[in-house]
């Protein structure tokens, strides 16, 4: 998994976690949704969640966080990391 080391790599530098999950949509060819999971503390499993636009070179923060039956964490955005990926994806 050599070809997703950078991603995991900005996950601990950037979020402080370990990379267990990586979605990406291609929603169209301007625009790419990712889903980023990540272990946090060795006790949550949080999702980070963005998008990226290939023309505009925007990036939209969506969520930060995780919601299951028995509790609901909520987490601000880390526009570090977004720039990281922004720039990953886009290069």
């Amino acid at each position: 998994m050599d070809k997703y080391q950078s991603i995991s790599t900005m996950t601990q530098n950037y979020l402080n976690g370990k990379l267990v999950g990586l979605h990406m949509d291609y929603d169209s060819d301007k625009n790419v949704h990712i889903l980023v999971s990540y272990k946090a503390n060795d006790y949550f499993t949080l999702d980070y969640e963005l998008e990226v636009n290939n023309k505009d070179k925007k990036v939209e923060f969506i969520s930060h966080g995780s919601h299951n039956a028995f509790e609901r964490v909520r987490l601000g955005r880390e526009p570090e990391f977004d720039h990281a990926i922004s720039e990953y994806l886009l290069r």
